[in-house]
């Protein structure tokens, strides 16, 4: 973990050097409102907001966490300049410019014994037959009923929560188990139990991390840097959203 750490401030560092060059002269300063939402703030823009703010020193950036649809308000009435928020629940897309950044790949996630693990093939079929844990915060719940809809099966849910840590906990002592994307998944529970990932057969729609801002507005330079320096961070490599293996 130390070394992969190391290995991606050195990859920002040499990025930060090769765009250092087309900066010269013309210093972008100002202040920006940002609407974030909750797993965006907690699983994908803590590193990058440190990186832009080492390139952009003289850019100020106010975030406000927020549900989707108050973040959606925001962009609308101005009180908000740009969003990083999941792109994939966006529902005012008349009004609202959208660009994704990443899309996280959902899947099974269960206790490391799980009999589901050594099945060659795994589908919602067979889920709706195990107890299953509903993540609520950030719309997950409502994202999850959208491909769950397309099939003749629904899930058997014997737990609704808010709070990640809490299922994350529970799937790994086989309370139960649940399909979320890999950008909030973690190997370990907090207890140390081992948690397991299985990729699904069928569509299961993957969770999109993107940028969102009015459709007329027009961006001042500060929130143009930042946006830029969105997407040159996730399309040079350098984002700690994990990759799982197959």
């Amino acid at each position: 973990h130390q070394f992969l750490q190391h290995a991606r401030n050195i990859t920002a560092a040499v990025s930060e050097a090769t765009r250092a060059p087309s900066r010269t002269g013309r210093a972008v300063s100002g202040k920006i409102k940002v609407g974030v939402s909750y797993t965006v703030v907690g699983y994908f823009l803590p590193p990058i907001l440190f990186r832009f703010q080492r390139t952009f020193p003289e850019i100020e950036i106010q975030l406000f966490e927020q549900d989707r649809d108050e973040i959606e308000a925001g962009l609308v009435s101005g009180k908000l300049d740009a969003a990083v928020m999941l792109v994939s629940n966006l529902e005012n897309s008349r009004e609202i410019e959208s660009e994704t950044l990443i899309r996280s790949r959902r899947r099974l996630w269960a206790c490391a014994d799980h009999a589901l693990l050594q099945k060659e093939e795994v589908g919602l079929e067979d889920i709706a037959r195990e107890p299953y844990l509903m993540l609520t915060v950030d719309e997950a719940e409502m994202a999850a009923m959208r491909y769950w809809n397309e099939t003749p099966f629904e899930p058997n849910i014997t737990f609704r929560t808010s709070a990640v840590e809490a299922l994350r906990g529970m799937v790994a002592s086989g309370m139960g188990i649940t399909i979320l994307s890999d950008m909030v998944y973690r190997p370990w529970s907090l207890e140390g139990q081992r948690i397991e990932v299985k990729t699904l057969a069928g569509h299961v729609h993957s969770m999109d991390v993107g940028l969102g801002w009015r459709r007329d507005a027009e961006l001042s330079s500060a929130t143009r840097a930042f946006c830029e320096f969105l997407t040159h961070f996730i399309s040079s490599g350098m984002s700690s959203v994990p990759h799982l293996p197959e």
